[in-house]
């Protein structure tokens, strides 16, 4: 119940007290109980509402645990299936480092019509419902030389589907000597939440000559 709502209920008590008088004192104060009583009551129901509220919905920060769910203005229902937080180093090739941050498969679910386009150009998602694998990593280039294609380029999954990535959003194509490209996000659409583990590559290059550079996989388990 509204706070308006409850000072309108009040405000009857009191205008009740106000017209009558002091023989009638007894029967407004037991008005004025019933009133609050009233008020109590339809509080309670308020809290006990409150109290309803799916512990699940996540309205304010990151889901973090398998089961929460956002409802996404733009996306529709997005569920959390699974989650690891690895926060490994891995030297995948000589000076050239990647550390996976962590890894979330969630739920597309019920996704606008006016969402269509975006979820099938930007994530792969045909459809009203499907899968992404959210990547988050880091890539360090501590050689003397400057490297590109460095975002992840392939992951192949426990099941043996292999997925090569064909766009890059917002994500760092290229690194100069001795940097790194920090909290870099990719979004790769899966089939199916059966995997246990998923395997991703870095495919990088040197630009000046170019010449592509051999790099181990970072595998990962949930």
């Amino acid at each position: 119940m509204s706070k308006l709502r409850k000072l309108a209920l009040l405000g009857i008590a009191s205008l009740g007290l106000a017209a009558c008088g002091s023989e009638n004192v007894a029967e407004d104060n037991q008005e004025q109980a019933s009133s609050s009583t009233s008020v109590a009551s339809e509080s309670s129901a308020v809290a006990e509402s409150t109290s309803e509220i799916d512990p699940m919905l996540v309205t304010n920060g990151p889901m973090m645990k398998v089961g929460q769910y956002v409802n996404d203005p733009a996306y529709g229902k997005l569920s959390l299936a699974k989650i690891t937080i690895p926060e490994i180093r891995s030297e995948v090739s000589s000076g050239i480092f990647l550390t996976i941050h962590s890894v979330k498969l969630i739920n597309f679910e019920n996704i606008p019509d006016s969402s269509a386009y975006d979820a099938s150009t930007y994530i792969g998602i045909s459809g009203k419902q499907g899968y992404d694998l959210q990547v988050v990593y880091t890539v360090e280039n501590e050689t003397d030389s400057k490297i590109g294609h460095t975002p992840l380029s392939k992951l192949v999954l426990s099941d043996g589907e292999q997925i090569t990535r064909g766009i890059f959003v917002d994500e760092t194509m290229s690194l100069e000597p001795h940097s790194k490209a920090s909290n870099q996000i990719a979004h790769v659409a899966i089939p199916s939440q059966d995997i246990t583990s998923v395997s991703l590559y870095l495919e990088p290059t040197y630009e000046s000559p170019y010449v592509n550079i051999d790099a181990i996989p970072v595998d990962v388990a949930f």
